[in-house]
C-alpha cells in the first residue's frame, strides 16, 4: 500500500518515477465519469497556486487529438463548464526488480478541480492537438464562467454566515459540503449585503469573508474553505530545503522598497459622528522593516464603510498589515517538484549566501510542471514578518 511515508522516501530520492492522471468528473456528485491521461503530451502543462480569496487554483495542458475526439462538443468530454481532476502520482515500490507499476504502487495527489475554460484546437501538418486550460471551481461563481446575477441578490442583516455562503453554494450548484471554521458558524451579517443586477455572487462571498475577517477559496479536493488565518509560527515545515540537497535548483529576492509600508489604518463607518477605526503598527523587533528599526512609519490607509465596530476595523487593518509586511520578505525559489507541497504551509531554507540559515517561509504561491524532468517554482514569505510584536 502506498503511504505518504512511502512518497516522501521515493520523492527525495534521485530515481523517481512519475504519473499524472487527468480525470473527467460527473456533474452531479463529482465522481469520475472517465480517465484521459492517455492522450497527455508529457512535453506541457503545469498547475499554478495562489494564495488569495477567490480563484486559487489554475492548471493547463494539450492533448493528443489525431482522430478528433477531443473536439469540443456539448455531448462529448470537451464542454464548457466541464469539471475534471488532476493528480500527480509517484512510484512508491520498494522491490527494484519489479518493473511493472501497479494501482497500489502509486501515491496519487491531488492537485485541484477544475472546471473547464478556453480550449484551442490545433490542427498542424505535423500534430493535431487540443490545448486545455482549467481553473478552479470559483470561476462558476466570479463571472469567468458563470455566477452573473440577472436579479438584486440580497443578504439580510442578521443572516448566519454559514447559512447565506450555503444558499450560494445551492444557487451555482456546488452540493460538496464546504469547510467552515468553527469559530466562524454562529457569526450573522451586520449589514445587509445587496448585490445588484449585472454583478457577481462572488461578490456576495468575498463580503461575507472580508466581514470577519477569513479566507474563502477552493482546496485541492475541489471543497469550498471558508475559515481564518491559522498561527504561522506553530505550523511544522513541509520540507526543509538547503544548498547541500540536490532539490533546491536556487532562490531569488527583491526587496520592494517601493511598496514599504509598517502600519495600516482602517477608516470604518461614519454613525452618528462616531468614526469606527483602527491603526495597526508594525513593531516587530526582528523585522528590519518594523517602525523600530526603520527609524519612521509608513501607513497605508483603507477605507470601508461596511466596517461598523472599532473590532471589525481592528480584524480587517491587522490583516491588511500582514500582507503588506510580506511583501519586503517575498522569496522566490526554484526546486526539483515536490507536489505535497500547497500554499498557506511552511517550509525552511538555508542558503548562507542569502543569510538564511534554517529560516521558515509562508508558502505564497506554487507553479508545479505536469512534465517530466519540470521545474517547480515557489514564491514564499518570512514567517517572521508575520509576527506584529
Amino acid at each position: 500500500m502506498a503511504t505518504y511515508e512511502n512518497y516522501i522516501s521515493k520523492i527525495t530520492s534521485q530515481t523517481r518515477k512519475l504519473k499524472i492522471k487527468v480525470v473527467f468528473l460527473r456533474d452531479e456528485d463529482e465522481s469520475e465519469a472517465f480517465e484521459f491521461s492517455a492522450d497527455l503530451i508529457s512535453s506541457s502543462g503545469s498547475v499554478s497556486i495562489q494564495r488569495q480569496n477567490g480563484i486559487r487554483r489554475t492548471c493547463e495542458f494539450s492533448l493528443v487529438n489525431n482522430s478528433g475526439d477531443y473536439l469540443p462538443s456539448y455531448d462529448g468530454g470537451i464542454w464548457w463548464r466541464r469539471k475534471f481532476q488532476v493528480f500527480v502520482g509517484v512510484d512508491v515500490q520498494t522491490s527494484p526488480f519489479l518493473q511493472d507499476i501497479g494501482e497500489e504502487d502509486i501515491y496519487w495527489i491531488s492537485q485541484g478541480v477544475f472546471c473547464l475554460e478556453n480550449p484551442t484546437v490545433f490542427s498542424n501538418f505535423s500534430s493535431k492537438t487540443v490545448s486545455i486550460r482549467g481553473t478552479d471551481k470559483f470561476s462558476v461563481i466570479d463571472g469567468t464562467l458563470g455566477g452573473e446575477t440577472d436579479y438584486i441578490y440580497i443578504i439580510p442583516v442578521g443572516t448566519n454566515v454559514l447559512t447565506a455562503v450555503q444558499e450560494i453554494l445551492n444557487v451555482v450548484g456546488d452540493k460538496k459540503v464546504p469547510l467552515f471554521d468553527e469559530t466562524l458558524k454562529n457569526e450573522v451579517t451586520p449589514y445587509t449585503i445587496e448585490i445588484p443586477i449585472g454583478s457577481n455572487l462572488s461578490e456576495a462571498l468575498i463580503q461575507l469573508a472580508g466581514m470577519v475577517s477569513a479566507n474563502i477559496y477552493y482546496n485541492e479536493e475541489g471543497i469550498l474553505v471558508f475559515a481564518r488565518d491559522e498561527i504561522d509560527d506553530t505550523k511544522p515545515s513541509l520540507f526543509d530545503f538547503s544548498t547541500e540537497d540536490f532539490l533546491y535548483m536556487g532562490a531569488s529576492q527583491v526587496y520592494k522598497f517601493t511598496e514599504l509600508y509598517n502600519s495600516v489604518l482602517v477608516i470604518g463607518d461614519n454613525i452618528n459622528g462616531a468614526i469606527f477605526d483602527w491603526r495597526t503598527q508594525y513593531n516587530n523587533l526582528l523585522s528590519p522593516v518594523s517602525i523600530p528599526n526603520m527609524g519612521f512609519e509608513r501607513v497605508k490607509i483603507i477605507d470601508d464603510s461596511n466596517i461598523y465596530t472599532d473590532n471589525l476595523a481592528q480584524l480587517r487593518s491587522e490583516y491588511e498589515l500582514k500582507r503588506v509586511v510580506c511583501l519586503q520578505s517575498a522569496i522566490d525559489i526554484t526546486s526539483v517538484p515536490l507536489y505535497h507541497l500547497d500554499v498557506d504551509n511552511v517550509i525552511t531554507l538555508t542558503d548562507y549566501s542569502m543569510g538564511l540559515n534554517s529560516r521558515r517561509f509562508l508558502i505564497n504561491s506554487i507553479t508545479i510542471p505536469l512534465t517530466i524532468g519540470g521545474q517547480m517554482s515557489i514564491n514564499c514569505v518570512d514567517v517572521t514578518e508575520l509576527s506584529f510584536d
